[in-house]
Formats: structure tokens, sequence, C-alpha cells
């Protein structure tokens, strides 16, 4: 028996394995590419990748699927669903979005009985995730593929995303650093907040600074505060490798805002390349009153 709607999204969003196998939610991986030849990001020994970002040298660069990925993708999801719908990362970044509306165009001839919507969430990490999670349950409640992108489009002007940044070398070397380019260019030894969400049209955006990593997530919790309200919170913690980081901003979050949801994940690899492993983010969204 095929499904409504299968749910399909990428490896940006930080989808724990195990999350996306329980919810049978496809994932595409991205490319890491390093020393001129190119590597699923899945396949990367991480140990590696961070000794080589700590050197500063010959840092890797990374690509997105190619139309023809997305669209083998696409087939695979055809044989055991009547629908697709494909949660992408922000369009500001790289070429993906653009190639899986590519692929999805070149669909229409080759997979004529499956219709395909590719959503820009204009966003990524965990407030792309959560976008993901809300499709997918969604579509376990055997809603139509128009009722399952109503609650994903529903989502995204309400869902933000925050990163907490040790430095901003990084995101300047990749080009991906967005309207932060005056902080990026500072010398002065601060921890950059910044945000990445619709209320920013996708694109990095800088919040504010703080002189400690403790003050800047202490700061993303009173702005979560005054932003949600008295509302149920829905949250996503990422990380590299700063778990207690993650535990703490978590138990702030839990000790001081009503919340309904909050897990705690790693993140792709892609985004080690670009914000560094040390990155804390918050992707989340107030329940509607």
């Amino acid at each position: 028996m095929t499904n409504k709607v299968a749910i399909m999204t990428d490896t940006i969003s930080g989808i724990p394995p195990e999350m996306a196998q329980e919810l049978s939610i496809k994932v595409v991986p991205l490319y890491i590419i390093m020393d001129g030849a190119s590597y699923v990001e899945t396949e990367v020994d991480k140990d590696e990748l961070y000794a080589r970002l700590s050197r500063k040298k010959n840092l890797p660069t990374t690509s997105s699927p190619t139309a023809a990925q997305y669209l083998e993708a696409y087939r695979e999801l055809s044989q055991r669903a009547e629908a697709i719908l494909h949660i992408h990362y922000t369009s500001w970044i790289g070429m993906g979005y653009e190639q899986a509306v590519r692929a999805k165009n070149m669909a229409k001839e080759e997979l004529p009985q499956t219709t395909i919507e590719v959503i820009d969430s204009r966003t990524e990490c965990g407030a792309q995730l959560l976008c993901v999670l809300e499709a997918a349950r969604a579509a376990r409640q055997g809603k139509i593929l128009p009722d399952v992108v109503a609650v994903v489009n529903d989502l995204i002007p309400r869902s933000n995303l925050f990163y907490i940044l040790d430095t901003l070398y990084y995101l300047r070397k990749g080009g991906r650093v967005g309207k932060a380019e005056a902080w990026a260019n500072s010398a002065l030894p601060l921890k950059s907040i910044l945000e990445l969400d619709a209320s920013t049209k996708g694109i990095a955006t800088p919040v504010t600074r703080t002189r400690t990593k403790a003050g800047a997530i202490r700061k993303v919790v009173e702005i979560v505060k005054e932003r949600n309200g008295d509302r149920r919170l829905h949250a996503v913690v990422s990380h590299g490798n700063v778990p207690k980081q993650a535990e703490e901003l978590k138990r702030q979050l839990l000790s001081q805002v009503s919340v309904q949801e909050i897990h705690v994940t790693g993140v792709s690899l892609i985004h080690t390349v670009h914000w560094t492993p040390e990155a804390l983010r918050l992707g989340w969204y107030s329940e509607d009153e």
C-alpha cells in the first residue's frame, strides 16, 4: 500500500538517522570537497575534518546534490507514495534549491503520476528540522499533499533559527557571512549571535554580540522568552562538538520557558565546514495561541 505523501529533506536539517527512519523521511546528503575530490558528507571522517578545519589551511569546500541526484531520490519515493514533499534548506546557501526545482520539472515527464512540491524553508538546521517533523506527522495522519504543504507554509514564517558563534572566520572564507560582514572583519574577540529564517529572508543576519559564550546563551534564551511569551515552545538545539553547551542551552530553556518539545541533535558536517564544530544553534517556534 502506498502512502499519500512522502517527505524528503537533506542532511543540512541535521535530522538524526534514527528519527528519519522512524518517520520514513528520505534524507539526501550533500558533498564535501577535499584536495580536489568530492565525498558524500556521511562518509567523511569527522575527526579528520575537524582537525583540518582547526589548522585553517587547505580548507574543504562543499557542494549540493545535482538535479540528477535529486531526480533519483524522487524516482525512489514515487514507488511508495502518490506525492512527494521536499523541504529544502534556504535557497540563499548554494544552488541546491535551484537543482531540486530543476529535478522536479524533469520528473514531470518521467513520473507523471507523482505530484512533487519543493519548498524553500528559508532556514536550515533545527528550524528546518521542525518543519520536516511537522510535515512527517501530518503525512502519517493521512493528510493529502495540499494539506501537508499548508502545514509547512504556516510554520515557516513562525520558525526561528539562532546561531551562537565563537568566530566568523569560516563563514567569511566560505562566502556565507551574509549581512554580518562588518562583524567578520572586526578584530574584537566577541561571540556573535546571528539569525537565519523567514524574518531575515533566509540570509544570515547579525543580532547581537557578547563577551562570552555563556553570555550569548543567556541572551538567546532572553530573546526566546520575549518572543515566545506564554506560548508553548518547540525547539531543536544542535551542535558539532560542544555537548555541554548544548545541554546548558536546553536546561535554561526548560527552566524559563514552557517547552512542549525539545531535541538535542548533531549537525551536518557541511555545517561544521562553514560554521565551525563549536557553533551552537537553536531552531524553534511557538505554538499558535
